[in-house]
């Protein structure tokens, strides 16, 4: 109501201002990848449970400063976004004074040394084929939110509460995905890529099952849940029918996000780049603009759930072709391999130790 009240030129003109105010927000996007960046360095050597008490505490600030901003000081729409960058900064310091604290660096961090780049490249060969992967899938959906603005105001608000509620339930599966490329890659680094093969099977029998109870959850209570984000009767009525295409699109969205895991697990993430890409850009968003528009169907903004649900659809098919004719003995050569030559490559003498991608059983001399 903020944002869309008034003449058109002062609606624009609000609009700008808040997008000029949440920017604001955008200068802890460096704290966010510093600490993603320790949380996975964390759970490569299954220590969890501290990012998720950093997680409560800084969701306890996060409220704390809500209310005080918002509705103590009344400041109005900029509190949202300071609470928001206080909660970043709190995630950050706390995990970086807990793991000092605990001593996590101690075994894996010896200091600075020009020895960290020595694989740099091969890092980056891995690491950024798997942004591409979810940078695919998240921008995706906000170029639905924009395509959804061109439609009218009442069809941006009931596209955004359903991606919000998008976002929310997909925390599982996210989950779920991060614990598989945690366990496959250990799994294959050891030489175990049976394990790693059941662990990625299993992986995706739990995302599925959970897209099943969440998408009846979610199309049973459609109008409640959209009677909590507005008491608008026409942005409540779009959003119930929005999340009843939800409730059938998540059932392949939450098994493409766990296999994405499982495929990020296993080394192969360009594949995976490449089937997002194919799905969101090459099918999903024309479908979306030929479903939703005047010169299409003109279904308005189910259109472009329609279209996303499709792309989904052809994902889950893509990954699953690539799951089932991958050879997970090979990958798991590799991940040995590559295991190995980095220790070689990082030692300074011969020293023997149990290299943590590798099998118990096996004791390396690295020279």
């Amino acid at each position: 109501n903020f944002a869309f009240s008034g003449s058109e030129f002062e609606r624009r003109t609000k609009i700008e201002n808040s997008f000029g105010l949440m920017s604001a927000h955008i200068s802890t996007l460096a704290n966010q990848v510093m600490y993603e960046c320790i949380k996975r360095y964390l759970a490569s050597q299954h220590i969890v449970l501290v990012t998720i008490w950093c997680g409560i505490l800084a969701n306890i600030v996060n409220v704390f400063c809500l209310w005080l901003f918002l509705h103590h000081l009344q400041w109005s729409f900029i509190g949202a976004p300071i609470a928001g960058s206080i909660s970043n900064w709190v995630m950050l310091l706390s995990i970086l004074v807990i793991s000092k604290w605990k001593d996590y660096f101690h075994l894996t961090w010896p200091g600075l040394s020009w020895k960290m780049f020595t694989d740099l490249w091969q890092i980056l060969q891995i690491a950024l084929p798997g942004t591409a992967m979810l940078c695919a899938e998240w921008w995706a959906f906000e170029i639905l939110t924009l395509l959804s603005g061109i439609l009218s105001t009442t069809d941006l608000a009931a596209c955004t509460i359903t991606v919000n509620v998008a976002y929310v339930t997909y925390m599982f599966p996210l989950s779920v995905a991060i614990a598989a490329s945690t366990r496959i890659s250990n799994n294959l680094g050891a030489g175990k890529p049976d394990i790693a093969k059941v662990v990625g099977r299993f992986c995706i029998f739990c995302g599925v099952l959970f897209s099943l109870f969440d998408g009846a959850i979610v199309s049973l209570l459609r109008h409640q849940i959209a009677g909590i984000f507005t008491s608008d009767e026409a942005v409540e009525s779009i959003a119930s029918s929005l999340l009843l295409i939800l409730a059938l699109f998540q059932i392949f969205d939450f098994t493409a996000g766990v296999a994405g895991g499982v495929i990020r697990g296993i080394g192969v993430q360009k594949y995976g780049a490449l089937i997002n890409f194919i799905g969101y850009y090459l099918v999903g968003t024309p479908l979306g603009l030929l479903f939703a528009f005047p010169f299409g169907l003109d279904l308005g903004s189910p259109g472009l759930f329609w279209g996303i649900t499709v792309s989904l659809f052809l994902q889950v098919c893509g990954y699953g072709f690539l799951l089932v004719r991958v050879d997970w003995d090979h990958y798991s050569m590799i991940a040995r391999t590559r295991g190995i030559s980095s220790s070689k490559a990082a030692a300074d003498e011969p020293i023997l130790l149990n290299h943590p991608l590798i099998s118990p059983d096996d004791e390396i001399l690295v020279k």
